[in-house]
């Protein structure tokens, strides 16, 4: 859901029912909320369903506590699409634009909504070391995502 669609439906919201909370932290961390949890699901929920319930079956009959087989099946065979699905919503908050600056109470700066000012007053000199540092925060998360996509049999 678009950045923009997410904040009106949010302030809509909030100044009808809880105006107190209007321009604070919890606004902005719902609409992240809103708008990268279906992006998280839908990767978990891929590698959730990959896991055999089988397993997890043969794993209870050999004396397994039904948590204890979640834990060592279920889990452990989730836990890429787990890490995948993290760097997904990780690179999407890092630069996360038209929510944040609608929601972010007065004075906080991200690190996009300050690349977008100054880029916007072409100044790209200025511009650049935030560039730099969101480049360089994308680059685990991307590099673990790279990781993750490669077939298992190259692993």
């Amino acid at each position: 859901m678009p950045g923009v669609v997410t904040a009106l439906g949010l302030v809509t919201i909030v100044i009808s029912f809880a105006p107190f909370v209007y321009q604070t932290i919890v606004t902005v961390v719902a609409a992240y909320v809103v708008m990268f949890l279906p992006r998280a699901l839908i990767s978990m929920r891929a590698s959730i369903a990959q896991a055999p319930v089988e397993l997890e079956q043969a794993a209870c009959s050999l004396g397994r506590s039904p948590m204890q087989a979640l834990w060592a099946i279920t889990v452990r065979l989730a836990a890429p699409g787990a890490a995948a699905s993290f760097a997904l919503v990780g690179l999407g908050i890092t630069n996360e634009l038209p929510a944040t600056q609608m929601l972010a109470p007065n004075g906080v700066q991200t690190l996009a909504m300050v690349f977008w000012s100054f880029s916007t007053e072409l100044d790209y000199a200025a511009a650049a070391p935030y560039a730099m540092i969101m480049v360089l925060f994308s680059l685990p998360l991307t590099s673990l995502l790279y990781m993750y996509s490669k077939p298992a049999a190259s692993r």
